[in-house]
């Protein structure tokens, strides 16, 4: 058991860059799921 659920926490929320393809299978693995995307804009 994890600490932070030994703590009383139900939820866990990770931020990946998207083209980090092997914590997406990583996190996958361990029940994780995609829930949104985001992305940086840049003025040029």
């Amino acid at each position: 058991m994890s600490k932070g659920k030994s703590h009383g926490a139900k939820t866990a929320w990770l931020q990946v860059v998207q083209t980090n393809e092997g914590a997406y299978k990583l996190y996958d693995g361990l029940g994780f799921k995609k829930v949104y995307a985001y992305k940086y804009l840049k003025k040029e």
